[in-house]
């Protein structure tokens, strides 16, 4: 099953960091946001991934160019789509229809959390509907 990744956003609310980067490259630690959300989604056994670009996606194509070489992501596929600077979300998934084979999970490039994936998918499916989604109770913008 494939992971879209939305990292095309202008992350407003992290402005201090992403005038400098975007915001899928803002560091938790050591690591860039995205690369945490790779690793957890690898955890889980899911390594094809689509990642939508757009507000300086230049910077993550050369991230994970240089990625490439050390090879710190093998055995992982990941597709990086331009999709336009200012295009909403579901342009963003419209766009990349076409290197969509199935179902796929769908996640913002700050998409962090505990969820189980595989017990979300386990839940998803026994529902029989078309989309679960998982939130939080947002408690205020900034």
């Amino acid at each position: 099953m494939q992971v879209v990744i939305l990292a095309g956003g202008l992350g407003s609310r992290l402005s201090e960091e992403t005038k400098i980067v975007p915001k899928a490259l803002v560091k938790i630690g050591k690591k860039p946001i995205i690369v945490h959300l790779i690793n957890y989604y690898q955890s889980f056994g899911y390594n094809d991934f689509i990642i939508c670009l757009g507000y300086k996606g230049n910077l993550i194509n050369e991230f994970f160019l240089k990625e490439k070489q050390k090879n710190y992501f093998k055995h992982t596929k990941i597709k990086l789509i331009n999709t336009g600077k200012n295009t909403y979300t579901g342009e963003r998934i419209k766009r990349i229809k076409k290197y969509i084979t199935g179902d796929f999970f769908l996640t913002y490039c700050d998409g962090l959390s505990n969820i189980n994936i595989n017990k979300l998918l386990k839940f998803h499916n026994l529902s029989k509907k078309i989309v679960t989604l998982s939130a939080i109770k947002f408690k205020g913008r900034y």
